[in-house]
């Protein structure tokens, strides 16, 4: 028997399309694998970046947000804190709805941790981006730069509660106690106090027109404002008011109405200025031979 004719032997041209026939097998093979990934991939498709149906899942039915501070109410749907909070505020005992269902309901609030950490690792992921995503980012790093002891303070001053406002506002202001500085915050916080005749917060605001902090700089304005806070008892403003008529707000000076206002400042019962402008204050009456010492 001729040797290439051997039972297990095969001729080049044999081999040769053995290879092919392996290689075409190997192909077809990673074709189906991949069109099984890809049907297996639609099957279970992950959500889009901000699907609507996500986002609705996890925004606070009150502010339309994604929650940063996220609490679970008695109804068994989760609110932005400061949201649901001011909402239980503004019902009478016993006579609290919930937004959701219009059903009576109760006033307990439970963190709600687990809604949190959903909604940080769905952003992480990429589940959800965009607007939504960025908004929640930075709020929640805000809040976490927070002091602990101003967290509350903050969350009342979202519910209304007018120290509350001030203080945040005074906060916004500094750049204090873990807040950014910003002016557009802070003039915020401390125009909705004023709302309420807050002497405090209206001299904020007169002493940013007056400074040309954040708003175009307004004497006028400043007057108005310092001269409302002045009559609400405030000795910052009464003060301020002195020094200016000494200086840039009248055409001449008129040494009377300084003394009048610096006079009265003494008699204001909010005691809020500095020892600096106190000092300056008594040194021109005692000049003028109006106070002892």
């Amino acid at each position: 028997m001729p040797e290439w004719s051997h039972p297990f032997q095969i001729t080049p041209k044999e081999a040769e399309e053995i290879m092919k026939k392996r290689q075409e097998a190997k192909q077809s093979g990673q074709k189906r694998k991949a069109e099984g990934e890809a049907e297996s991939s639609q099957a279970y498709r992950v959500p889009s970046p901000c699907d609507d149906d996500v986002l609705h899942e996890y925004r606070c039915p009150i502010t339309q947000e994604l929650p940063v501070d996220a609490v679970t109410a008695q109804d068994g749907h989760t609110y932005e804190r400061a949201a649901i909070e001011d909402w239980l505020e503004r019902a009478k005992d016993g006579e609290a709805k919930s937004p959701m269902t219009n059903e009576f309901m109760g006033k307990t609030l439970v963190p709600a941790v687990q809604t949190r950490n959903a909604i940080e690792r769905l952003i992480k992921k990429g589940v959800i981006q965009g607007e939504a995503a960025r908004t929640w980012t930075e709020k929640q790093a805000e809040l976490l730069a927070i002091d602990k002891d101003k967290r509350p303070v903050l969350a009342k001053a979202h519910k209304g509660d007018v120290p509350s406002m001030r203080t945040i506002g005074y906060c916004y202001r500094d750049g204090s106690h873990g807040f950014k500085m910003d002016v557009d915050k802070a003039k915020e916080f401390l125009s909705k106090a004023a709302v309420h005749d807050d002497a405090h917060a209206i001299v904020g605001l007169g002493i940013f027109h007056l400074n040309g902090t954040g708003v175009p700089r307004d004497a006028t304005r400043a007057m108005v404002d310092l001269t409302r806070a002045a009559m609400l008892g405030s000795e910052h403003a009464a003060i301020t008011i002195g020094n200016e008529l000494r200086g840039a707000w009248v055409k001449s000076y008129d040494p009377d109405e300084t003394i009048r206002w610096y006079q009265y400042s003494k008699k204001c019962k909010l005691k809020d200025s500095v020892e600096s402008s106190r000092r300056r204050r008594d040194d021109y009456l005692r000049d003028r031979g109006l106070i002892e010492g």
